[in-house]
C-alpha cells in the first residue's frame, strides 16, 4: 500500500469514529482530495493538537502572559537560579537560542516580573524588580543600558503588568507647504534636525559598555549562560535622561561599527528604512497604582497616578488616539488583614492629549539627539584624556619627566647634591657646552638612542595630533550641533501657545548655551594649544638629536666638524622650561571648569578683534606700516580655568534637566475620569477562590466588549465545576466608559470528549486564546480525589455567544454585583436558584494530553492566538509546546461540511 493509500484509510477510519457512516466518510476523503490535490497528515491524536516539543528546563521556571513572540514561532522562559532570575529564548521546535542572565549584581534578590514585544517582533522590554527595565535584542539576548524608575521614599515600588501597543500615535501626516523633496525623515525644512541631517557625520566611537565575548568574535556561544549586560558605565545623568531609541544618524553620528558586520554602502545610513516601532507606547503598572508611559519603548512620556491601591488588569486603547480604557482592581486604604478587594465594573478613561500633538515628537527627537551627543562629546572628552595620560597615567605625558628622572639619576650618580635637569638643559642651550652628567647621559643610554628618539617623537607626535583632532574635528563640532538644538529649545520657550506644557525655562535653555558655547572655546583653545605644543615639541627634538649626535663625536670631529642648527632656539627653550616637565595642556585635564565669560576673555587682548584685523591690512598692504620696534606683550591667560570634563559634564546636567522636565508634560495635561461605580461607592466584592481571567476587545459601533471568564470550583452546596462567563459591552459616554449591557452564561466542566476518561474536571490553568475561545488545562476530578493524581489536558473550548447562549443580566445591578468578581458571585447564584439555564456544559472543541507534564499542580499558559500556538509549563519544569490549529481538525470540519452539502 503506497503512502498516500495508507493515509487515505487513516481518514477514513478517523471519519467512521467521528460518527459517519462508511459510504459519506468515502465520499468526503474523495472529494476533499480532489479540491485540494490530496490529504493532509492526519493529526498525532485525531480532535486533538499537534506537539510540537516536550522539555525538561533544569531549574524552576515560570511562563509569563506575555512569553509567546505575536509574529515568531519563540517562546520566552524565566527561569530561576538560587535568588536571581533569567531569560532564555526558545524556538517552539524545542531548540534554545540565548540563555542570559539579566540581573544587576545587587546583594539582594532580583526577579523579573514581566515582559512584552516589540511591534517589529526584533525586541523584549522587560520589567524587574527591584524596579527598572531593560530592552533586549531576540538575536543575541544583550541587555542595552536599563532605563531607572523613580522610587517613592515611602512606599515598596512594584511593578506588576507591562503592555507594548503597537497603535501608533504619529500615522496622521502633518500639513506642510513645503515639497516632500525639502524634508527628510519628516523634519520641517529649517529646522535643527534637518540643519543635522546635511551635515557631516562625526567620528563614531566604539561604545565601551559592551565588551566583546567569544560570540561577538567567532560567532560561538559557551556552554555558560552570557550575561545580557553588566552594570552600565554610562553616568547617571546619561542613563537617566529621557530618550528615543538610539538613532545616531539624526544627531549627525556616524554609526558605531560592530564586529562581523559587513560595510554599508555609501549613503546607506540616510535611508528611511520602516520603523514599525515608531509612534508605539510601552506601559507599565504598579502597586502604588501609577501608570507609566514610554514612547517608542524609552522615553519617559507620562507618569499618571490613579490612586494608591489601585491595581491594573488590562488596557485598552483607542484607535488612533491617545486614550485608553483601564480596567482596575482596587483595595480598600486599609492595614486590615485580608481587606476585600474591588474590581469596579466600569474602567477608567484616560486620554493624553499632548501625545497626539506633534511637538511631542519634536521635544523627544530633540531630547534624544541632544543624549547621543552630550553622551559623544562624554566619549571624547574621556578618550582625549585616554590619548594624554593612558588608561593607567603612563600615557604620553609621562614620557618627559620620566626622561628628567633619568638625567637627574645620572647627576646624582655624578655627585650632585641638588641635581637640576632643566638647568644643565638650559645652559646647553644657551652657551652649547655641557655638563659632565648631560654630556654622559647624551652619549648613552637606550634613551637617547635612534630608537628610542623614534619611539618618543612618534608617541608625543600622534597623541598631540589625535588631541588637535578630537578638540577640533569631534569635540568642538558636537558642542556646536548641541548648541544648535538648544538654540530651537530656546525659541520654543518663547512660543508659550504650542509648548508652554514642557515648561522650558528660557534662563536654563540659556545657561545651558552658554556651558555649550564655553565648550566651543575650550576646545577651540585646547587645539590651538596642542598645535604649539606640537611645534614646540618638533623643535626641541631637533636641537636634542644634534646635540645627541655631537655628544657621540671625539673631541677632533667636534672642532673640525661644522653643524648647523636648525632648531629655533626660543621654541626649545619654551618646550623645555613649560613642555618637557609640567605641560600647558595639563589644564585641560585638571583643575576647575571655566567659570568666566567670554566678553572676560576678551578683555584681556590690547585691542579690539576688528582693529586687529585693520592693522594687519594695513601692515600686508604697504611697507611703510611695517615697524620691527613695536613689543606686544603676550596676554596672560594663566588665571582662567579650563578643565574640560567637569564643563561638560554641567552641560549635560543642564541639558538634562531642561528635557528631564519636559518629558512630563504629556502625564500633567492628562485627562483621568474615574469611573462611577467606583466614585459613588467602595464595595465588598468577594474574593474568588478559582481562576478568573479576562481580555477586552473592540466590538461593533465603536463599543468595548469585557470577556470575563471565571473557574468556580465545586464548594458547599455546588456539586460540580463551573465555568462563569461574562460579558460586559461598554459605551462612551460624556467621556467616560460605562457599562450597557451585562450577558453571563455557567457551564458545568463536564465532557465526553476526553479520550482516556469521561465526567467531571478540575480546571488547573486557564487562558484566552481570541475573543471566541479560551484555553484550559484540566484535570479528571474523580481519579484527583482517589489518588491526588490525573493526566493534564488541554482543551480548546468556546467562550462565544452563539455557542454558549448567553442570558443578559437586569441593569441597573445593585451595590453589591458593582465588580466582575461579584458578578460571578451573583450569577452562579442565580444559576444555582433556577434563575439562569441550567444543564449547559463547557463546549470542548479540542482536546490533547498533556503527556509529558507532571499529573499534579498547577498548570501555566502563554498563547499566541495570531500563529494559533501554545506553551504550557508545570511546577516541576517540564514544558510542552503544541500548535493548537492542525490541519487534522481542519480536514474533519471540512469533510463534515461536503456531507452536510450533499
Amino acid at each position: 500500500m503506497t503512502p498516500q493509500q495508507q493515509r487515505r484509510q487513516a481518514w477514513i477510519q478517523h471519519l467512521l469514529q467521528s460518527g459517519l457512516s462508511i459510504p459519506d466518510a468515502q465520499s468526503a476523503v474523495n472529494r476533499y482530495a480532489e479540491e485540494h490535490m490530496g490529504l493532509p497528515e492526519l493529526a498525532e491524536e485525531p480532535g486533538g493538537f499537534e506537539r510540537l516539543a516536550t522539555l525538561h528546563l533544569p531549574n524552576p521556571s515560570r511562563l509569563l502572559p506575555f512569553s509567546c513572540c505575536p509574529d515568531k514561532d519563540l517562546v520566552v522562559v524565566v527561569s530561576r537560579l538560587g535568588i536571581k532570575d533569567r531569560l532564555s529564548l526558545w524556538k517552539l521546535q524545542g531548540t534554545k537560542k540565548w540563555d542570559v542572565e539579566v540581573d544587576q549584581g545587587l546583594p539582594g534578590s532580583e526577579e523579573v516580573v514581566g515582559l512584552a514585544w516589540s511591534p517589529d517582533g526584533q525586541s523584549i522590554i522587560v520589567a524587574h524588580h527591584p524596579p527598572r527595565l531593560s530592552m533586549h535584542s531576540i538575536q543575541t539576548g544583550r541587555a542595552e543600558p536599563s532605563m531607572t524608575i523613580s522610587i517613592p521614599s515611602s512606599h515598596d515600588l512594584r511593578l506588576t503588568n507591562i503592555w507594548w501597543i503597537k497603535d501608533p500615535l504619529d500615522t496622521l501626516e502633518e500639513e506642510t507647504e513645503f515639497p516632500d523633496l525639502l524634508s527628510r525623515k519628516g523634519f520641517v525644512p529649517g529646522s535643527a534636525h534637518s540643519k543635522l541631517m546635511r551635515l557631516p557625520f562625526l567620528d563614531s566611537f566604539h561604545d565601551d559598555n559592551h565588551s566583546l565575548s567569544t560570540t561577538d568574535l567567532f560567532g560561538v556561544q559557551t556552554g555558560e549562560p552570557r550575561s545580557s549586560g553588566s552594570v552600565s558605565r554610562l553616568s547617571e545623568v546619561i542613563e537617566s535622561w529621557p530618550s528615543l531609541p538610539s538613532d545616531l544618524a539624526t544627531a549627525s553620528l556616524a554609526p558605531v561599527p560592530r564586529i562581523g558586520e559587513k560595510e554599508s554602502r555609501p549613503g546607506e545610513e540616510l535611508d528611511e528604512n520602516e520603523n514599525l516601532s515608531s509612534g508605539s507606547l510601552v506601559v507599565i503598572s504598579d502597586n502604588l497604582g501609577n501608570l507609566r508611559f514610554y514612547l517608542d519603548g524609552t522615553y519617559r512620556l507620562a507618569d499618571v497616578p490613579l490612586g494608591l491601591g489601585t491595581q491594573v488588569i488590562s488596557l485598552v486603547k483607542e484607535r488612533q488616539k491617545a486614550s485608553f480604557i483601564v480596567n482596575t482592581s482596587k483595595t480598600p486604604p486599609s492595614p486590615i488583614t485580608n481587606s476585600p478587594i474591588l474590581w469596579p465594573l466600569d474602567p477608567f478613561s484616560l486620554k493624553l492629549p499632548l501625545a497626539e500633538n506633534r511637538t511631542q515628537r519634536r521635544v523627544a527627537q530633540a531630547s534624544s539627539s541632544t543624549r547621543e551627543l552630550a553622551s559623544y562629546l562624554k566619549r571624547v572628552t574621556v578618550e582625549m584624556r585616554r590619548a594624554w595620560y593612558g588608561d593607567t597615567g603612563d600615557g604620553p605625558r609621562s614620557i618627559g619627566p620620566k626622561w628628567i628622572t633619568s638625567l637627574e639619576e645620572v647627576q646624582r650618580r655624578h655627585g650632585y647634591g641638588r641635581p637640576s635637569a632643566v638647568f644643565d638643559l638650559t645652559v646647553l642651550l644657551a652657551t652649547g657646552r655641557a655638563s659632565v652628567p648631560l654630556q654622559d647621559f647624551l652619549s648613552t643610554g637606550e634613551k637617547m638612542s635612534d630608537r628610542g628618539l623614534l619611539k618618543w617623537e612618534s608617541t608625543i607626535t600622534d597623541a598631540l595630533r589625535k588631541l588637535r583632532d578630537l578638540s577640533e574635528k569631534c569635540a568642538q563640532m558636537a558642542c556646536q550641533r548641541i548648541h544648535l538644538l538648544l538654540e530651537e529649545v530656546k525659541g520654543w520657550s518663547l512660543l508659550p501657545q504650542y509648548y508652554g506644557a514642557y515648561e522650558f525655562r528660557t534662563e536654563d535653555i540659556e545657561l545651558a548655551l552658554d556651558h555649550a558655547a564655553k565648550c566651543i572655546h575650550v576646545n577651540i583653545w585646547l587645539a590651538a594649544a596642542a598645535r604649539e605644543e606640537l611645534s614646540r615639541f618638533r623643535e626641541f627634538m631637533t636641537w636634542l638629536r644634534m646635540e645627541a649626535g655631537r655628544a657621540n663625536m671625539s673631541p677632533n670631529e667636534a672642532s673640525t666638524t661644522g653643524i648647523s642648527p636648525k632648531h629655533d632656539p626660543l621654541q626649545t627653550n619654551e618646550y623645555i622650561m613649560s613642555g618637557l616637565v609640567s605641560s600647558q595642556l595639563d589644564r585641560w585635564f585638571t583643575g576647575e571648569p571655566p567659570r568666566y565669560s567670554l566678553s572676560e576673555m576678551a578683555g584681556v587682548f590690547p585691542k579690539a578683534f576688528d582693529k586687529v584685523l585693520d592693522t594687519a591690512l594695513k601692515t600686508a598692504t604697504s611697507r611703510t606700516e611695517v615697524s620691527w620696534d613695536q613689543v606686544i606683550p603676550r596676554p596672560d591667560l594663566s588665571q582662567f580655568d579650563r578643565c574640560m570634563e567637569p564643563l561638560v559634564e554641567q552641560l549635560a546636567s543642564c541639558c538634562q534637566k531642561i528635557f528631564t522636565a519636559a518629558a512630563g508634560a504629556a502625564g500633567r495635561m492628562a485627562d483621568v475620569r474615574v469611573p462611577e461605580s467606583l466614585r459613588t461607592i467602595w464595595g465588598s466584592g468577594s474574593n474568588s477562590q478559582g481562576l478568573i481571567r479576562e481580555k477586552s476587545s473592540w466590538g461593533d459601533e465603536g463599543c468595548i466588549v469585557r470577556h470575563v471568564a471565571a473557574y468556580v470550583p465545586a464548594v458547599g452546596t455546588l456539586q460540580s465545576n463551573l465555568i462563569c462567563y461574562i460579558n460586559i459591552r461598554y459605551a462612551k459616554s460624556e467621556g467616560r466608559w460605562a457599562h450597557q449591557q451585562i450577558a453571563v452564561c455557567v457551564a458545568e466542566c463536564i465532557t465526553q470528549h476526553t479520550p482516556a476518561d469521561t465526567g467531571s474536571y478540575d480546571v488547573v490553568g486557564m487562558e484566552f486564546f481570541d475573543d471566541e475561545q479560551i484555553v484550559l488545562v484540566i484535570r479528571n476530578s474523580q481519579k484527583l480525589r482517589e489518588s491526588g493524581r490525573a493526566a493534564a489536558m488541554l482543551a480548546l473550548a468556546g467562550s462565544n455567544e452563539d455557542s454558549l447562549g448567553f442570558e443578559t443580566l437586569p441593569l441597573p445591578l445593585d451595590d453589591t454585583s458593582s465588580d466582575p468578581n461579584s458578578l460571578v458571585t451573583v450569577a452562579v447564584e442565580q444559576w444555582h436558584q433556577g434563575a439562569l439555564e441550567k444543564g449547559k456544559r463547557v463546549v470542548i472543541k479540542r482536546i490533547h494530553e498533556l503527556s509529558g507534564l507532571s499529573e499534579s499542580g498547577d498548570v501555566a499558559l502563554a498563547l499566541n492566538g495570531g500563529r494559533a500556538v501554545g506553551c504550557a509549563l508545570d511546577e516541576t519544569g517540564r514544558m510542552e509546546m503544541i500548535d493548537l490549529a492542525t490541519e487534522a481538525e481542519d480536514m474533519l470540519g471540512s469533510a463534515i461540511l461536503m456531507v452536510e452539502d450533499e
